[in-house]
């Protein structure tokens, strides 16, 4: 949910508004709100003379909005028209704003849930600045940020604390947000020590093979020190790339670089393991496991 629709997004989830009534209030808000010339021009993508072309192009096409004529002139490009959508979200009327000359909300409820959502609000944005620390999400815009953030979990693990077991379900993946953890495989012999892959520090990810494939998890992931998570549901993380094309692909790429490097990695992990206590058919079990 984007945002500057959060307030309504609560209120019809709490069956404060209907769907009909949120949907109006949003209309509202937006009819309310700056204009896209307004703010293209005000943010110096288009000039005086591209405004009247604007201008005159929606008077002799009355069935185009402004934003496809100046799309389709190509007086703007895509990224440009994403930062003036960004700010006029950011700058419509508040709603509760609207609410309050209306009769459709007690005042003490609307007061209560502008409380909750604007918590929830904050509490997203530093979800979203400290996804940003990580290669994989520095290059999301705002917008699509918040609504990744919107969809972590987060929890807190102790010293010694498994986060994946082998052979879990794998239906989500981590960022890992504060400190380090150790990825490890069960032993054959159970009177042996479980085999070190490697250890994982924030701000990382892991778990995240399952994006690709449900399978069940191939070994254990144990916090080494106080650890902070957000876990990110398959699902839901494929539906958000779904809906945002144009960061996927960046976000795919890296995640896949990572899974590569990371197969190297336990590779010369494995390897090392060798002249330990592990024999040599165990480990080209383990690699036939970890990398299918």
């Amino acid at each position: 949910m984007r945002k500057s629709f959060y307030l309504e997004k609560y209120l019809m989830d709490n069956d404060i508004l209907t769907k009909d009534q949120a949907l109006d209030l949003m209309v509202e808000r937006i009819k309310k709100g700056p204009i896209f010339e307004e703010v293209a021009l005000k943010m110096n993508f288009i000039d005086q003379h591209s405004l009247l072309q604007i201008l005159k192009l929606k008077y002799h096409f009355k069935g185009l909005s402004a934003e496809e004529i100046a799309l389709h002139n190509k007086m703007i490009d895509k990224e440009q028209m994403e930062k003036i959508k960004d700010e006029i979200l950011e700058h419509l009327p508040r709603a509760e704003t609207i609410l309050e000359k209306s009769s459709k909300v007690d005042q003490k409820v609307l007061e209560e849930a502008v409380k909750k959502t604007d918590g929830r609000v904050d509490e997203i944005e530093k979800r979203g600045i400290d996804l940003k620390r990580l290669q994989t999400f520095s290059k999301l815009s705002q917008r699509d940020l918040f609504d990744l953030a919107d969809l972590a979990v987060c929890k807190s693990f102790g010293k010694g604390e498994k986060i994946i077991e082998d052979g879990d379900q794998a239906d989500h993946f981590y960022f890992l947000s504060k400190g380090d953890v150790k990825v490890t495989k069960p032993n054959e012999d159970p009177e042996k020590p479980d085999i070190f892959i490697t250890t994982i520090s924030s701000p990382e990810i892991f778990g995240e093979s399952s994006i690709f494939e449900e399978e069940k998890r191939k070994a254990h992931v144990v916090s080494e020190n106080d650890v902070e998570v957000y876990q990110f549901d398959r699902m839901d993380f494929l539906a958000f790339l779904n809906s945002h094309l144009e960061a996927s692909l960046p976000i795919l790429l890296d995640i896949v670089q990572r899974l590569l490097k990371r197969i190297g990695d336990t590779n010369r992990e494995l390897a090392f393991e060798r002249k330990d206590f592990v024999d040599q058919s165990s480990v080209d079990d383990l690699l036939e496991q970890l990398l299918p």
